[in-house]
């Protein structure tokens, strides 16, 4: 009686699950719709993140978790290579639901006058479950040393761990807020599937591939957006 009633309230959780991403997904195309339709520009992006992940005393701290990684970051447009990004930092998870991160990066602009950037970044991880459908808060505070000033980031990604176990649909939402404009700058949507291309229990290597939506308006009076379509390999040694 027990197992029965233990496998209906699972089998309501994935259902609730299910029915949550399906919302957010409706909820993301519907919100989205009326400025993609003037959105300005198209380009492609590509991400690669090579990390380690080690615990220095498992049996002491099974938990904790410390390891660097390093990040790049290319976006291509009608003219080719438009924006890298490359970043190298570390990497520490404290609990199995919070993870943290701290990096430099530098960003060049090809194809333009814009000088290249620095900054430092910190970023919070805050990750939960309901039935099957994983949830992920990132919160993160970027210095740009080059543009002297600071960017607070918010992304929500909600993740459906499906029956397939290697394959994952995802959306993901984000706001930006630059404090010396204290307003939100830039918005952004992605959507797309995360496959796990070694077994779920080692998740060494995964590939995303998805579209996305960004609008800014940081030094300008109203808002300029752009589709995107992108790969990105993550590899955790």
């Amino acid at each position: 009686m027990a197992e029965c009633k233990a496998s209906m309230m699972e089998r309501r959780a994935q259902s609730r699950g299910y029915r949550a991403l399906v919302f957010l997904f409706a909820s993301i195309a519907f919100s989205a719709f009326p400025v993609a339709t003037h959105a300005e520009s198209f380009e492609a992006r590509t991400y690669l993140d090579i990390g380690a992940n080690r615990s220095p005393s498992p049996d002491l701290v099974p938990d904790f978790r410390l390891g660097p990684f390093v990040r790049e970051e290319s976006r291509f447009g009608e003219d080719g290579l438009t924006y890298v990004k490359a970043s190298a930092g570390a990497r520490m998870t404290l609990l199995p639901w919070l993870r943290t991160a701290l990096s430099y990066a530098h960003m060049d602009f090809p194809k333009t006058s814009r000088r290249p950037a620095e900054m430092g970044v910190f970023d919070a991880f805050l990750s939960f479950h309901v039935g099957t459908l994983a949830t992920v808060d990132k919160n993160g505070l970027e210095l740009h040393v080059t543009d002297a000033f600071i960017r607070y980031r918010n992304a929500l990604e909600f993740r459906w761990e499906s029956p397939l176990h290697w394959l994952a649909p995802f959306a993901k939402g984000e706001f930006r807020v630059d404090l010396d404009a204290a307003r939100v700058n830039m918005l952004d949507t992605w959507v797309g599937l995360l496959l796990k291309l070694l077994k779920p229990e080692r998740s060494m290597l995964s590939l995303r591939l998805f579209y996305g939506y960004e609008t800014g308006r940081r030094g300008k009076s109203s808002w300029k957006g752009g589709h995107f379509m992108g790969i990105a390999l993550t590899a955790t040694l």
